[in-house]
């Protein structure tokens, strides 16, 4: 495979999926022990988005789709994570 090729390898797609499990925890933790109300929120929507955005530009390949696409997915994001944090507040 060449160097500069946009496959992604088994290396990268690893780390992003024990960055995904590290997040998960993360939330699992922070939603049980830490935080309540609104920075509750705020922080598990930050979490919630990374994962999703891992999810679709690594496992889903939406990095190598047109950029459209991808301003698309994240003003989507904005809009619904600006949705739900602001309505438990």
């Amino acid at each position: 495979m060449p160097k500069n090729s946009k496959r992604t390898t088994t290396k990268t797609i690893t780390i992003v999926w024990f960055l995904l499990m590290t997040l998960t925890v993360a939330s699992f933790y922070l939603s049980e022990n830490q935080f309540s109300g609104f920075s509750l929120a705020v922080v598990l929507m930050a979490i919630t988005v990374a994962k999703f955005m891992s999810v679709s530009l690594w496992f889903m390949e939406l990095k190598q789709a047109h950029p459209v696409w991808s301003l698309a997915l994240v003003m989507l994001l904005t809009v619904f994570s600006a949705l739900i944090i602001f309505s438990t507040g």
